[in-house]
């Protein structure tokens, strides 16, 4: 009997050691690697994935990403199971066009050779970041998964939507165009509530390739198509901003000041101010 006991007590005693001791592995905060070369390394040796976060200092997305996401335990959770490294990107044009950064924060997860699985374009809450994650992981939802998804059903406008969005943010901008205006031939009523977002993103597109008298006129066609649509005003904000790029500064003026007329609550408002305060700067 009081081997029994003993033996039990024994159990209890090395249960809780264990415990403990996984209490103490467990990560609270996120070890993050000192580079990227660091990271493939380890990665390697362990045949751990890499989850590289490629920011810059004058991304506020990139700054609540850090507070928020990967400050949160379930994202920490995941850092025992890969490689997690920051690099600036901004600065460092080198890098930004070998992984094709099309904007910040942009999250690239890739194996343990360095090959990419797929990338978050922008900020994800925590739920969200890690749910997207462990899809990649298994295949789901990937840049390859929603190309055979959508080969087998061409008619799907949410797919399309997706698959152009997957393009935007690997700078592949042809391929992100061909895929907007899919979703808006698919959907010209806007049932699924993405061909206003993907008119938008074409006249975007245009900012990118620099070809601003074009924004300005896929912008001027969205507000004409959509002139009710929640981007509506930022669409009104950017027309001003491609006169300006343009060189049409008595143009942008007229129009950022009609701007704050119109929406003088816009989120966008101190962002206009700042832009009439640069012109006008510029001018005199």
């Amino acid at each position: 009997m009081k081997y029994v006991v003993w033996g039990t007590v024994a159990l209890f005693l090395g249960i809780l050691t264990l415990w403990s001791c996984a209490k103490e592995k467990a990560p609270h905060q996120i070890s993050w690697a000192s580079s990227l070369e660091d990271a493939f390394q380890t990665a390697s040796e362990k045949a751990q994935p890499v989850l590289a976060e490629f920011w810059s200092e004058e991304c506020k997305w990139c700054k609540r990403l850090e507070d928020s996401t990967f400050a949160h335990q379930s994202v920490i959770d995941l850092s025992k199971n890969m490689v997690f490294v920051r690099a600036e990107a901004k600065k460092d044009t080198i890098t930004r066009e070998k992984y094709r950064i099309a904007g910040f924060p942009t999250v690239i997860l890739m194996n343990s050779q360095g090959e990419e699985i797929d990338r978050i374009y922008g900020y994800l809450p925590p739920g969200k970041f890690v749910a997207t994650i462990k899809d990649y992981l298994q295949g789901k939802n990937t840049l390859d998964d929603l190309k055979n998804r959508f080969e087998a059903n061409p008619k799907d406008a949410e797919l399309a939507f997706q698959l152009a969005e997957k393009y935007e943010g690997r700078q592949m901008y042809d391929q992100a165009h061909s895929y907007y205006t899919k979703v808006v031939d698919l959907d010209p009523e806007n049932k699924t509530g993405n061909s206003d977002d993907a008119l938008f993103s074409l006249a975007w597109l245009e900012i990118r390739k620099k070809e601003y008298s074009k924004a300005v006129d896929a912008f001027k066609y969205f507000l004409q198509k959509f002139p009710k649509s929640k981007m509506a005003a930022d669409a009104e904000a950017y027309i001003p901003y491609c006169y300006a790029k343009a060189g049409d500064t008595t143009k942008a003026l007229e129009l950022y000041e009609k701007f704050l007329a119109r929406h003088p609550n816009s989120p966008d408002t101190g962002w206009v101010k700042d832009k009439i305060k640069q012109l006008k700067g510029a001018k005199d």
